[in-house]
């Protein structure tokens, strides 16, 4: 028979095992250990590359019994080595000789830049025979209040009677963020349109005034930019000091210059037919594909395109080579802008979208990079989000509201002065696990 944890976890990883030690020195797929386990189950992983147990016999060798397991590799297992048996189905053995006594850990370990709380549980109510586990538990904390893991160490007694179906032992694990540590990490993100009856100042400090399950946040809203000049937040979250980068540009619009050279001059005149109503103001030049450097600071504050050719005005002059290929678009923040997470674990800035009097939708992409390897957690770097500015006026906009969940600062510990290491101090006991009738 075999037992089965049925995990619901956040935020964490929770892992079975037990563990055996080698009798011999041996290099092969056959290995033997010093005692029978019976909690040693095909399909589990060692800990050596890839390798897995595809068969496991109790039986009596050298006048004792021993489990005696069988690799899909060879391996090489020195003596005495104490090899930990990881389940990859979540299973456990319920079978066994009546009185027969086993051992198995079941292990849960937030991950960084959590804190897991409340402290995870254990439920035996849907076992055949409570009375057949014993739970012992080791804690490991952080900063003296913040648990961090916890190893749930179970003996196991085959009961006199034989088990009726598969006993399930329920295993619960939730987090929060770790506010108080220091751990240089960006957590996630939120891109917001005006909500009805709403402004962005109070949504800013509502925000920065709630814990959340930040690598579940990313949920930002697409709503087209309806024509008209708008504003959206974003709000990115993280561990105070944490810097990152952000740029937010427009497609690229590309125009080629006409078949004469010119030097530092406000107006531009297009190549032939070049059509330049896909020009705007407040654009800038972002590339010159002639080689041509671009003036610091140009802007386009006026085009024509009812003369032939089409020309194109700015606010200080440009140089340009013959039929050079002139690439416009909107920079709303410069590529690559390094910005700092507050005090307060958030970081907001207002987009301002302007108008759109092309003949075209505009595409502007948001992009947020990693200032430090690694720092992103729960989603990719770059992360780069695209939202279209439309052309047409639409009749009704639809609104699409963020829908986070948040947690209350009256769940975590209050902050404290201490500097977040990722080591932590470890404390034994024993948990009944809600059920006061365990143990044997």
């Amino acid at each position: 028979m075999s037992g089965l944890l049925k995990v619901y976890k956040d935020r964490c990883s929770v892992t079975l095992s037990t563990t055996a030690t080698a009798l011999a020195t041996v290099t092969g797929t056959v290995h033997y250990m010093t005692n029978s386990n019976p909690q040693i189950r095909v399909g589990q992983s060692i800990g050596i590359s890839t390798t897995k147990v595809t068969s496991v016999v109790s039986e009596v060798y050298n006048g004792a019994r021993r489990s005696k397991i069988t690799l899909d590799n060879s391996a090489t297992i020195n003596a005495n080595t104490v090899l930990t048996f990881t389940s990859n189905d979540n299973t456990f053995s319920t079978s066994g000789r009546v009185g027969e006594v086993s051992n198995f850990k079941i292990t849960i370990e937030r991950i960084v830049g959590s804190i897991l709380s409340p402290n995870p549980t254990l439920n035996f109510s849907d076992v055949y025979s409570m009375s057949s586990y014993k739970v012992a538990s080791v804690d490991t904390f952080e900063n003296t209040t913040e648990l961090i893991k916890r190893e749930y160490n179970i003996t196991y007694k085959v009961p006199l009677k034989k088990p009726v179906g598969v006993d399930r032992i329920n295993v619960k694990a939730t987090t929060i963020t770790d506010e108080t540590g220091v751990n240089n990490q960006i957590f996630g993100y939120e891109f917001l349109a005006k909500p009805p009856g709403q402004n962005l100042e109070n949504i800013t400090v509502k925000n920065s005034s709630f814990k959340k399950d930040l690598t579940s946040i990313s949920f930002p809203s697409k709503r087209n930019i309806n024509k008209k000049a708008e504003t959206r937040l974003l709000i990115v979250y993280g561990d105070p000091g944490v810097t990152f980068k952000l740029g937010v540009l427009s497609n690229v619009i590309n125009l080629n210059h006409e078949s004469a050279s010119v030097t530092n001059q406000t107006t531009l005149n297009f190549n032939g037919s070049v059509d330049a109503s896909g020009i705007q103001k407040g654009m800038t030049i972002i590339s010159m594909g002639g080689g041509t450097g671009i003036t610091a600071g140009v802007k386009v504050i006026g085009r024509n395109t009812s003369s032939s050719p089409n020309t194109v005005t700015f606010n200080l002059g440009q140089s340009a080579a013959s039929t050079e290929l002139i690439g416009f678009g909107h920079v709303l923040v410069a590529a690559n802008s390094v910005k700092t997470i507050d005090e307060n674990g958030i970081y907001a800035e207002y987009i301002n979208f302007p108008k759109n009097n092309t003949n075209a939708n505009l595409t502007f992409t948001i992009t947020l990079t990693e200032n430090s390897t690694n720092s992103f957690i729960g989603f990719d770097s770059p992360e780069t989000l695209n939202i279209v500015s439309l052309t047409d006026l639409q009749s009704s906009p639809a609104y699409i509201a963020a829908t986070e969940a948040r947690v209350t600062k009256s769940n975590q510990a209050p902050a404290t002065s201490s500097v977040s290491t990722g080591r932590g101090s470890t404390v034994r006991g024993l948990d009944t696990a809600n059920n006061s009738n365990l143990g044997y």
